[in-house]
């Protein structure tokens, strides 16, 4: 039973995240109130989804790819929201819940059994370290997926929306966010790995590239000081490291073979 309306919660998540999205798109008359409408509905479906899955397996989201998938699809809405709300614009809307739904639909397609699936959890995932690393992980991704969200809408389709906010400012601070909370992301990983597996680092594939997405949004802080930086710059670099963002999820776990094959 639970299983079933988890599975019906998941299906409306995904219809209602590319509602949205199509209605954030064409942003006329009351439009924009409609598409807000539904991403809140949406957040609210993808929230039953995560309390079922943590009903069902009696632990936190934390164990492996779909589950982290759910919880980020669910950050970055709760993020775009937030940031709607805060600065009032809708501009970054079809970027985000478009992202959003192809997170959720990518379960759906290519692991749709994983959701249900309720199996043995190996003794290296049983550790607060984990949960805390994988919390953080999320934070982190969903924080970069709303920059570059606000970045590639800015650069492609409704610069002129963002009059009265400064995009660079904006961006600054949301790439400060994921930044800090990418770091402690990696210390944890380091502290839980040198638990489980004896090492604090092993150089496995997910670690590096870890690492080079650390170095990718360092760099970012590096040339933002120079003096020909400007809005159309930090767009760029918070798009292309958010592309790194999801290789170093999507071309890792299901492409390269490491100690986070698991995930």
């Amino acid at each position: 039973m639970i299983k079933m309306a988890m599975l019906a919660a998941f299906y409306c998540t995904i219809i209602l995240f590319f509602l949205s999205s199509i209605f954030y798109y064409i942003q006329v008359q009351s439009c924009g109130k409609i598409a807000t409408s539904l991403a809140f509905a949406g957040l609210i479906t993808n929230t039953i989804v995560l309390i079922f899955r943590v009903v069902l397996t009696g632990q936190g989201s934390f164990s492996n790819s779909v589950e982290f998938l759910v919880l980020l699809s669910w950050l970055c809405v709760l993020f775009y929201l937030i940031f709607e709300y805060k600065f009032k614009t809708r501009s970054a809307g079809f970027v985000m819940l478009s992202l959003a739904g192809f997170l959720v639909l990518f379960i759906a397609v290519v692991m749709p059994r994983g959701l249900i699936m309720v199996e043995f959890q190996p003794p290296v995932l049983k550790s607060i370290w984990l949960s805390a690393h994988v919390f953080t992980a999320v934070l982190a991704y969903g924080a970069f997926a709303l920059a570059a969200a606000i970045s590639a809408s800015y650069l492609f389709y409704t610069r002129q929306s963002f009059k009265g906010l400064d995009v660079e400012k904006a961006v600054y601070s949301i790439i400060v966010f994921g930044f800090l909370t990418l770091t402690i992301t990696i210390i944890l990983g380091a502290i839980w790995a040198e638990q489980a597996w004896g090492s604090y680092w092993s150089w496995d594939p997910k670690e590096i590239w870890s690492l080079i997405t650390w170095g990718v949004y360092a760099l970012y802080f590096h040339f933002r000081n120079s003096k020909n930086w400007s809005e159309p710059l930090t767009a760029r670099f918070a798009i292309i490291g958010f592309i790194i963002v999801l290789f170093t999820f999507f071309g890792v776990n299901f492409l390269m073979r490491g100690l986070h094959s698991y995930a």
